[in-house]
């Protein structure tokens, strides 16, 4: 089956987050295959990043994501799983930049 970029990214994240990493990095994979041969919003990176712990890379990606302007940062204010980042100078730098923080 050939699901969405985001289904994969939300598993991917789920996968991570309860500590089957290489189920995580196999759905990375997957993505990044997949943006081999077209888009796929560098914010489903992030989501499977955040799963697996790895603020950084999620923050680089959520960066990525502003830059090009993906309609998913709206669930950045109010989505709990983004809590890890909340106290991060990039993440609220970010929030800034969305005007979801002053």
């Amino acid at each position: 089956m050939n699901a969405p970029a985001f289904a994969g990214a939300w598993l991917g994240y789920a996968y991570g987050a309860s500590g089957d990493h290489v189920r995580a990095q196999s759905e990375l994979a997957e993505l990044k295959s997949k943006a081999l041969r077209g888009y796929v919003s560098p914010f489903n990176l992030a989501l499977i990043y955040l799963g697996l712990g790895d603020r950084q890379r999620a923050l680089n990606y959520l960066e990525q994501s502003y830059a090009a302007d993906s309609q998913w940062l709206g669930w950045l204010k109010g989505d709990r799983i983004f809590d890890p980042l909340r106290s991060d100078p990039r993440f609220v730098a970010l929030m800034k930049k969305l005007r979801f923080e002053k």
